[in-house]
């Protein structure tokens, strides 16, 4: 359902750190001692509009194959930042309007993926994972839940450099009668 876009979703105003700091809470205590987390945020606290608990499953499940692609351990970065995606980004990427977006982004120093699988890696039920260990479901169902929140993700990874995805959700700027 959240990768057709369908899913019942309660949008709010919710700060995006204190979306993050959900995930760290739970995030941290998950990865063992030979993993660590570095998280960096912008200035103030930008506002979405979005179901934050729905946002919480997806960067957990986005954090969580980051430490996965580190089997030996390494560092997990989540990164929050304001971007404008100006009309020639938009043009380029189906579904995405020009705006204000925040941007967080979760990165792994792991193996790195090959294009072949970038190509499919929002398929339901493609998964990099061996069999038997992952059912392929959390990246697809993420990409459903941000589409279907007016947001973008992207997936960049090099082979040897790890990976970097990129959730791009539109900033709600604040007007004068919500000071």
């Amino acid at each position: 359902m959240s990768f057709a876009r369908q899913q019942h979703l309660n949008p709010r105003d919710c700060g995006a750190h204190d979306v993050l700091d959900a995930v760290e809470a739970k995030f941290r205590p998950m990865l063992p001692p030979e993993f660590s987390l570095d998280i960096r945020k912008m200035a103030g606290d930008p506002r979405l509009l979005v179901d934050p608990a729905e946002l919480q499953g997806a960067l957990l499940q986005i954090a969580y194959n980051a430490a996965e692609a580190m089997p030996d351990g390494g560092k997990v970065t989540m990164v929050t930042e304001g971007v404008h995606l100006d009309h020639d980004y938009a043009s380029q990427h189906p579904g995405v309007a020009a705006g204000e977006y925040v941007l967080i982004s979760v990165s792994d120093i792991g193996r790195g993926m090959p294009q072949d699988m970038l190509d499919k890696i929002y398929h339901p039920f493609f998964t990099t994972k061996r069999a038997g260990t992952g059912a392929g479901h959390g990246l697809s169902a993420a990409y459903g839940f941000i589409r279907q929140s007016g947001g973008h993700i992207v997936v960049e990874s090099e082979i040897g450099n790890g990976s970097t995805v990129k959730v791009y959700l539109p900033r709600r700027m604040r007007v004068a009668d919500d000071a």
